[in-house]
């Protein structure tokens, strides 16, 4: 949350500079130019156009990152897309400020950079859409299977106790997973119990508690209902 807040007021402290006190040198792009290139571009409109949508990606960044804390992964995952999306909007539409005739080389560069990052983005969005999806658990006598992202099948014969507990210890470390907006999926490390296996959907409990030897997985769901049910069917199948 930290960090959010911290890159929220950076953008707004430059889109405030950029608007109202012409620092025109904090415009990628306009900066770089030539004398005779900067006279052929609207800087009155780019400053508008730049420090307005930087003040609005602020505050969208800042909603993403106040909903990543409070655990609405849904409303965090929405509030990413569109910040993306109006960055490459910002982007774009910046260059329509510039009348400087382009060589087709320029404009091919152009799309080719735009489509690159277009790319980059919504590859980006998409694993954040997928990595937010619960996972779906399959159980039966012989195995515990987890699908999705960062999925395992586990023995049954393996499972040396199931337990289900309302908190779980300190997560002091990912090693090699996916985390947002409460959501956990992964290896990480937590206190007292060191390195296992988390698949959460929510940080409030009930969990269940899996020991498979020197290691666990822990599993919840935002429905304590589900996480309950699913508890029953592990130990129903023991």
């Amino acid at each position: 949350m930290l960090v959010g807040i911290l890159v929220s007021i950076l953008l707004a402290v430059l889109g405030l500079l950029i608007k109202h006190f012409k620092c025109d040198w904090l415009i990628s792009g306009y900066n770089t130019m030539p004398e005779y290139k900067k006279k052929n571009v609207d800087v009155d409109g780019l400053r508008r156009f730049v420090g307005n949508n930087l003040l609005f990606m602020s505050v969208i960044l800042l909603q993403a990152f106040y909903s990543n804390h409070t655990g609405r992964s849904t409303l965090f995952v929405l509030m990413l897309a569109v910040f993306m999306g109006y960055a490459l909007y910002t982007a774009f539409k910046a260059q329509t400020f510039d009348k400087n005739p382009r060589s087709k080389n320029e404009k091919r560069v152009l799309f080719l950079v735009m489509g690159i990052v277009s790319v980059i983005l919504l590859g980006s969005f998409g694993m954040v859409l997928y990595g937010g999806r619960a996972p779906e658990i399959l159980v039966t006598s012989e195995y515990l299977e987890i699908g999705g992202m960062y999925g395992v099948r586990q023995p049954m014969k393996d499972i040396a106790e199931v337990a289900l507990k309302d908190s779980i210890p300190q997560i002091t470390r990912k090693i090699n997973g996916y985390n947002a907006g409460g959501i956990k999926k992964g290896a990480f490390y937590l206190e007292g119990l060191g390195r296992g296996t988390l698949f959460l959907q929510s940080s409030d409990g009930p969990f269940i508690f899996i020991t498979t030897g020197d290691s666990f997985i822990i599993i919840n769901f935002r429905d304590s209902r589900k996480t309950e049910e699913l508890y029953n069917n592990i130990q129903s199948n023991r």
